[in-house]
């Protein structure tokens, strides 16, 4: 077999890739390189660029976090099979953790842009792709978030000092959207990738809510009916046991507030309060329904969009894992992905 033959091999084995037609792999393969680190060598450090996604074909890799005072801990091992960087890169975040070869380990990397372009093309293997990796986000973001809670369970010290919100005399009211909103809206996070006509395509007619400083959002437990954008303001996400807390995400401009619970099937497993005075737009369940169904240019921009804003949630909320991880208190969190 030639060396692009073993690449696509090792690229169907993958349940990710499962299903996408051949060509698609078959491209995958060609824009490809092989990689190989000896025992003890790095692979990539966390911070750098996600310039690649790796598919080990042999060997095992370690996930190590920094931590303060020069200190590190293994998150993760990953052996043969298995793809590394996959959600770092469709959300254009540095790399979350530095990747180690356990043993001499060999695979191929598969380039950034023939990912990026896969991903934004209009084949029904891409839509199944962003689904699948969009969902294995929303995965490892309840992993993190309950894994949080769990530490506070087990130990008060864990928690994070918060600033109170003291509970609003208002309450979350329907809005009309501002003269001026598409103006603003093409210069945040999220709406920005949109023309103008797709912006009025996809959010024109979801409701606008308004909401003082301190209202509860949504409640630890809930199963929300809807995504929440924030347009303006910002919500704090925060796990509880008891007065111990820790903040797992503060949402600011052209963030989602609610990917738990309504793109999942659990229920939400933090409490959501408007840090100040917020702005924010209502996705209903039933038009998210469309994320699955549509492929127009309109909706494969907005279905990335929320899957890589899902896994900036991840980054933010691994922060507390971190904190407690330094101090001693906490298992380690899931690995660079």
């Amino acid at each position: 077999m030639s060396r692009r033959d073993d690449a696509a091999a090792l690229l169907r084995s993958l349940p990710l890739l499962a299903d996408l037609p051949g060509d698609e792999i078959d491209n995958l393969a060609a824009l490809s390189e092989p990689f190989a680190v000896a025992a003890g060598e790095v692979l990539f450090e966390e911070g750098d660029p996600a310039e690649a996604v790796f598919v080990i074909g042999s060997g095992e890799l370690e996930s190590i976090k920094r931590l303060p005072g020069d200190r590190a801990l293994t998150t993760a091992r990953l052996g043969p099979g298995t793809a590394l960087g996959e959600m770092a890169m469709i959300a254009g975040v540095p790399r979350v953790a530095t990747a180690r070869a356990v043993e001499a380990t060999s695979g191929i990397a598969v380039d950034a842009h023939a990912v990026q372009q896969l991903l934004g093309g209009a084949n029904p293997g891409a839509r199944e792709l962003i689904f699948r990796v969009g969902q294995e986000a929303l995965h490892v973001l309840r992993s993190v978030v309950e894994r949080t809670a769990s530490e506070l369970d087990q130990d008060h010290r864990a928690s994070q000092a918060m600033r109170e919100l003291t509970p609003a005399d208002g309450e979350v009211t329907p809005i009309r959207p501002g003269p001026n909103e598409a103006d603003y809206l093409s210069t945040i996070l999220l709406f920005d990738r949109f023309s103008r006509d797709q912006l009025s395509e996809l959010f024109d007619d979801m409701p606008r809510l308004a909401a003082p400083r301190g209202t509860e959002l949504v409640a630890e437990g809930e199963r929300p009916d809807a995504l929440l954008f924030v347009l303006r303001g910002a919500v704090e996400s925060t796990v509880h046991h008891g007065r111990a807390a820790a903040r797992v995400r503060l949402s600011g401009p052209g963030r989602i507030v609610t990917h738990l619970g309504v793109l999942d099937d659990g229920p939400c497993p933090y409490d959501c309060r408007a840090r100040e005075r917020v702005i924010l737009l209502e996705a209903p369940v039933e038009r998210l329904l469309e994320l699955r169904e549509r492929d127009d240019a309109a909706w494969r921009l907005f279905r990335l969009g929320v899957y890589q804003d899902a896994v900036d949630a991840i980054v933010q909320a691994d922060r507390p894992l971190a904190r407690m991880a330094a101090a001693g208190e906490a298992a380690p969190a899931p690995g660079d992905r």
